[in-house]
C-alpha cells in the first residue's frame, strides 16, 4: 500500500519554524536581565501528522492495475479489455474542474481514476462493464481538450500524451452512473478510448484532538518563566 502524510499545522502568535517533521514553536520571554530569551516548546501536536493508508478507491472493475509508465495511443499501455488505475487521490481542487456536462466546483477534495482500452492491434468490444469506486462518482471526463486540461490529476509516475482527436467516446459508445457504480461500453479499433473517472474522496483526512498532556506540558513552561520573572 502506498501511504501519504499530510501535515496540518495549527496557528499561534509567534514564528514558527520547521525543522525535519518536527513543528517547534518559538516564544519570546523576558529574563530577570531583561534580555530576550528563547526557549523551544515542543508542540507535537501543532503539528498534525495524520498518516492515510491510501487504499485502492476502484473497488471493483473488469482489470485494476497498477500505474502505467505511459499513456498513448502507439506506444503507450495496450490491453485488449479494459482496464483502469487510480491517479491523484485525496485531491482539494483549486479551481472549478470541467466534467462531462458541467463542472466541480472548487474547494472539492476529489480522487481521480483512468479507464482505458487500447489495443496494440485489431479491434476489442467491451459491452457494460461495471465499475465500483469506493467514493460516489462526481464526473466523468472523455473530450480531449478536457482531458488533456485534468493532467495534473494523474499519476505522478505517469507519462500522458493524450492531444489527439477521438481520445474519448465516440457515438457508438456509453456510459451510465449510479452512485459510486460506472457501466461503461467501449468499442475500440484505432485509436483507443481513455476515460477520466473523479469521484468524491474517501481519504478525507480529519483534525486529530490535540492532547492535554501537551497543553500541561506548555502551560507548566510558561508559568515556569513568569514566576522567575515576578519574583526579580
Amino acid at each position: 500500500m502506498l501511504h501519504k502524510q499530510k501535515i496540518f499545522t495549527y496557528l499561534y502568535q509567534g514564528p514558527i519554524v520547521h525543522i525535519s517533521s518536527t513543528t517547534y514553536h518559538v516564544l519570546h520571554v523576558n529574563s530577570l536581565s531583561g534580555k530576550n530569551m528563547t526557549f523551544k516548546s515542543l508542540v507535537i501536536s501543532a503539528a498534525i501528522f495524520v498518516s492515510i493508508n491510501a487504499q485502492a478507491a476502484i473497488v471493483s472493475g473488469p482489470d485494476i492495475i497498477s500505474a502505467p509508465s505511459l499513456i498513448s495511443d502507439d506506444t503507450g499501455a495496450t490491453n485488449n479489455s479494459q482496464q483502469g488505475f487510480n491517479e491523484q487521490q485525496s485531491y482539494l481542487l483549486a479551481a472549478d474542474l470541467d466534467i462531462d456536462g458541467g463542472s466541480i466546483a472548487s474547494g472539492t477534495v476529489i480522487d481521480s481514476h483512468m479507464i482505458f482500452l487500447n489495443t496494440a492491434s485489431g479491434n476489442s468490444y467491451q459491452y457494460n462493464k461495471l465499475w465500483t469506486f469506493s467514493g460516489d462518482i462526481l464526473g466523468v471526463i472523455q473530450q480531449k481538450n478536457d482531458l488533456v486540461a485534468s493532467n495534473y490529476l494523474g499519476h505522478d509516475d505517469t507519462t500522458y500524451e493524450l492531444n489527439f482527436n477521438n481520445v474519448g467516446l465516440e457515438s457508438n459508445e456509453s456510459y451510465s452512473v449510479l452512485g459510486n457504480q460506472l457501466t461503461l461500453t467501449m468499442k475500440v479499433s484505432e485509436p483507443g478510448d481513455w476515460i477520466r473517472v473523479i469521484t468524491a474522496s474517501s481519504l478525507v483526512p480529519a483534525p486529530v484532538p490535540v492532547p492535554a498532556a501537551v497543553w500541561l506540558f506548555c502551560s507548566a513552561l510558561i508559568g515556569l518563566f513568569v514566576g522567575r520573572r515576578k519574583t526579580a
